[in-house]
């Protein structure tokens, strides 16, 4: 049996809120249609149209809602989700486990970005589910979005 990735899913009792940015005022969501995951402690949810964006500001609300609905089509990662928390990019290796696992797959026409600030860990969050992805056979390249294609 592969040991899981453990990823920190709860605060610590000094923490009294797990977010910082406020509750947004969404829609319903209809899962049945194409939907993303918007992973981020404090930015609000982007407008951008044809997407229907879901927030989870940390971990346990990101399991949570890929235990509920699977996963997205799009996801949206941040590496920084606060100080008593794990960071994206173990959100990331949560993912990958879980579909070598069979727990859940990323669909065929998955995609995702990565909108850190931290240029550093947002080419290496970039990296670790690209090179997943290609070696898969789910992506044929990678180009990330701070470079130009050919």
């Amino acid at each position: 049996m592969k040991h899981m990735v453990s990823i920190k899913i709860r605060p610590s009792k000094k923490m009294l809120k797990t977010a910082k940015r406020p509750e947004p005022k969404l829609p319903e969501t209809d899962f049945s249609k194409p939907w993303a995951i918007w992973l981020d402690d404090e930015r609000p949810i982007p407008e951008r149209s044809g997407m229907q964006y879901v927030p989870a500001a940390n971990p346990r609300e990101f399991i949570n809602l890929i235990g509920d609905h699977g996963i997205p089509s799009f996801i949206s990662f941040d590496w920084h989700l606060g100080a008593d928390w794990d960071n994206g990019e173990a959100v990331i290796k949560w993912l990958i486990e879980s579909d070598q696992s069979g727990e859940h797959v990323f669909p065929e026409d998955f995609l995702f970005d990565v909108h850190s600030s931290d240029h550093t860990k947002n080419r290496a969050m970039n990296a670790l589910l690209s090179d997943y992805l290609v070696s898969k056979g789910t992506m044929k390249y990678f180009c990330p979005r701070t470079t130009k294609p050919f």
